[in-house]
């Protein structure tokens, strides 16, 4: 720690500085929750959940769901672009007006945003699901996103 720069040997070369010990913790932590469930089922619940969202996006006018339209080639992620709504404009107004967490713009790929032709629109709006959401979370964001775009 008395260099200005980092060490040239290994595993230090790329492991210097203090440790991650929070994220540690916490990888451990869900690691050993993981441990006390069922993969399957909690694959299972996820995709429910996809489902709901993807069937309650559907009908909402203006929104363009990105990505399969089925829950057969997905995981727990859902994007969409509103019409007329810039994603980052979009993902501030729902964590304001109803404390919902998305991410929003170009998801570190701006490749992947040009190829789907959503790049020149500031990305896609992205909403990540895990076991500790619920079917009352995808109704109250779907509820959300109606009162905010006057869908």
């Amino acid at each position: 720690s008395e260099l200005d720069e980092q060490p040239s040997e290994l595993p230090e070369k790329f492991e210097s500085g203090n440790l991650n010990l929070p994220g540690i913790a916490g990888l451990a932590a869900g690691v050993r929750w993981l441990q006390t469930h069922d993969p399957a089922a909690l694959h299972e619940q996820q995709m429910t959940l996809v489902a709901q969202l993807l069937t309650g996006l559907s009908q909402l006018p203006g929104v363009q769901i990105v990505g399969p339209p089925t829950i057969a080639d997905r995981v727990g992620l859902v994007s969409i672009t509103v019409d007329g709504y810039d994603p980052q404009e979009l993902a501030a107004s729902l964590d304001s007006a109803a404390g919902i967490q998305v991410r929003a713009g170009l998801h570190c790929a701006p490749l992947v945003h040009q190829t789907l032709g959503t790049l020149p629109h500031g990305g896609t709006l992205r909403f990540s699901l895990g076991p500790f959401n619920t079917a009352a979370h995808i109704a109250m964001t779907l509820e959300a996103l109606v009162a905010l775009t006057d869908g």
